[in-house]
């Protein structure tokens, strides 16, 4: 009899412990989605509440909610939310300086099922009016800019790519501005053009990409002058081989990038040693393979090539130098060959290293 009491006894902790490894709280969210639709930027913020039922058999408790910008703020129910019950998740959005659309998220994590959930406020921000002085932050003298830097779309070698720079004469009298040093891969609309006080003009902005020296990211420059004063004006690009009008022949015998290990990492590191790595990269194509360009995103990172043109078969060394001198912690670097294989203009490489 005693053994029979203790054998349900057993039975009821083990069932007992088994409900209880078993509960579990479920966040279910009434919408997971919201728009704002249309919003100023000159509005405020705005805030939004996520609602949500907790239908599991178990308390719900948010241990973090992230945002995506740092334009998004969250609040949250900080106590346990029991089964039955409801709780939130609430998103501050502030449109200042961010016009049009946007899509921010908010992820949950909790320990209820699923244990990660991911909220989204979205919108449009109508843009504010600006005034002269934002629209044209380059001050040259009496004539304002629109920029200092000019980003440019993508240039082809045999093409051009174009933009326009914003002018305005901020004072109280007519002036002059002259645009010089020009170089020979850039045309502009006007030599020379007067405005009058409260003038505005687009300078439009043309780079032939024929007549550019280098391949890939690369800046040109021109300069403006007023009142005898010089007012640099840089102009970013990348310049690309315009591979549409290949052949099919010349395809099939064009040159083939392949390099089998794309990063390395070296670990754990001291701070200011010198690391050194290398790739190797071969030419499985029919074509002569040539690298035109390395560029790195550090100038941590010293790069050299054994061989810039490689025959069919050929293999080369891309020796890697990273000097860790004033960095800590992880670091990720990239580095960019770029060649004349058609199918991959730029053969991306990377180094690690934790810096301690």
């Amino acid at each position: 009899m005693q053994i029979t009491k203790r054998c349900f006894l057993i039975a009821i902790l083990g069932l007992a412990l088994v409900q209880s490894s078993m509960a579990q709280g479920v966040m279910e969210f009434m919408e997971k989605t919201y728009s704002f639709e249309q919003i100023r930027e000159d509005g405020g913020s705005v805030t939004h509440s996520f609602t949500f039922k907790n239908t599991g058999n178990a308390p719900v408790v948010i241990k973090q909610v992230s945002s995506s910008c740092g334009c998004t703020v969250s609040d949250w129910s900080k106590e346990p939310v029991l089964p039955g019950k409801e709780g939130f998740v609430a998103g501050t959005f502030n449109p200042m300086g961010r016009p049009g659309n946007f899509s921010k998220s908010l992820t949950v994590v909790s320990n209820a099922e699923p244990e990660r959930e991911v909220l989204y406020l979205t919108g449009n921000v109508i843009p504010r009016a600006r005034s002269k002085q934002e629209q044209y932050p380059y001050h040259m003298g009496q004539i304002w800019a629109s920029v200092s830097f000019l980003s440019l779309p993508r240039v082809l070698h045999d093409g051009t790519t174009e933009g326009t720079l914003g002018l305005y004469n901020g004072g109280s009298k007519a002036e002059e501005v002259k645009f010089v040093m020009v170089p020979k891969s850039v045309m502009l609309s006007e030599k020379q053009i007067t405005l009058e006080p409260g003038e505005e003009r687009l300078l439009r902005v043309v780079v032939d990409g024929s007549k550019v020296q280098q391949w890939g990211y690369t800046t040109e420059k021109f300069v403006c002058e007023v009142q005898n004063e010089k007012y640099p004006v840089e102009l970013g690009f990348n310049r690309d081989e315009n591979f549409a009008g290949w052949s099919e022949q010349e395809r099939s015998n064009a040159p083939v990038a392949t390099v089998e290990t794309k990063e390395i990492d070296f670990g754990p590191v001291r701070h200011g040693d010198v690391l050194r790595g290398s790739f190797e990269m071969r030419n499985d194509g029919k074509g002569v393979l040539c690298i035109r360009r390395v560029q790195s995103n550090c100038s941590c990172l010293a790069v050299e090539v054994g061989k810039e043109k490689l025959k069919p078969n050929a293999r080369t060394k891309v020796s890697v130098a990273f000097n860790t001198e004033g960095y800590r912690g992880e670091q990720v670097k990239d580095i960019s060959l770029i060649t004349n294989d058609p199918q991959q203009r730029y053969v991306r490489l990377r180094v690690r290293a934790d810096v301690r």
